[in-house]
């Protein structure tokens, strides 16, 4: 990890874009490392943080790191936005538990959505199936 070149992109970034930057990193291998990393992307006036809660070595079938997040969340005033819940994330009422338990802004998924679009409904989703029909009738 090269902190001050990520700083040097985003303070670039954030000079000559005209609409709020964002940046999303992974986790690091320590938590003190991770702290610092993120509040120093947050010195750059980044709009918001999507931290995704395993670090580049971890798999999709490795648990998200939820405790690194709340401690994220809390030493930042920026929005945080957490990835990489995909193992817990079904339906719209996992996502307000997760962010419950991180106190994030916001939750950021892929894999939940990929499997079924539907994920977001409130309050349930449908299944694959039904997903896959509706989405061939508007098609």
């Amino acid at each position: 990890t090269q902190p001050q070149l990520i700083k040097k992109i985003l303070c670039k970034l954030i000079s000559v874009c005209s609409k709020p930057v964002t940046c999303k990193i992974r986790i690091l291998e320590s938590e003190e490392e991770t702290l610092s990393l993120c509040k120093e992307i947050e010195s750059t006036g980044v709009a918001a943080l999507a931290v995704h809660g395993r670090t580049r070595y971890t798999r999709s079938s490795h648990p998200c790191n939820y405790d690194i997040i709340q401690k994220i969340k809390s030493v930042l005033s920026i929005p945080v936005i957490l990835n990489g819940a995909s193992l817990d994330i079904n339906n719209r009422s996992d996502m307000t538990a997760v962010m419950k338990k991180t106190g994030v802004d916001s939750i950021m998924i892929a894999r939940a959505a990929w499997y079924n679009p539907s994920v977001f409904r409130d309050p349930e989703p449908v299944s694959v199936r039904e997903a896959v029909q509706k989405f061939m009738k508007y098609c």
